[in-house]
């Protein structure tokens, strides 16, 4: 229990640091934007990681310029090539940047390619992924436009 809790703490302080380094978001969404598969598989899981639990980073990575587009291609890309493990990962990441924060469901629901890619991963997806695009639907339906 004690390694468990002080690995928690580790965490938190961590995601508090990397938050606070200039560039960090954008190098992220760079590399997500302009990286092999695999890259986009780690990037999306480090964006999970750092936005969980952590507002000032989810709004810090809404602010970051084409963030969400960078996501939405990732997510059709994966789609597109049948990738799985990077399409749940995607999802997943854009989820926990959008909950609890209302500027970053609007940017979402906003971006009618990304609605798209959400959409068509709920209706062509597999394993885990159809989940995790409900979940930043959910979070965003009441915002999307008819």
């Amino acid at each position: 229990r004690r390694v468990a809790v002080m690995h928690s703490r580790s965490c938190i302080d961590n995601r508090i640091a990397i938050g606070q380094v200039e560039g960090a978001f954008a190098g992220l969404i760079h590399a997500l934007d302009h990286g092999s598969p695999e890259t986009r598989f780690q990037v999306s899981r480090a964006l999970s990681q750092v936005a969980f639990r952590n507002t000032e980073n989810k709004q810090s990575i809404g602010e970051t310029a084409g963030a969400f587009e960078a996501l939405g291609k990732t997510i059709q890309e994966a789609l597109q090539a049948s990738d799985t493990k990077c399409l749940a990962e995607a999802c997943r990441a854009l989820g926990v940047i959008v909950s609890g924060v209302p500027e970053n469901q609007t940017k979402v629901a906003a971006q009618e390619s990304v609605v798209a890619a959400l959409k068509s991963v709920m209706e062509n997806g597999e394993g885990e992924s159809p989940g995790q695009a409900g979940k930043v639907l959910n979070s965003i339906c009441h915002l999307i436009p008819e």
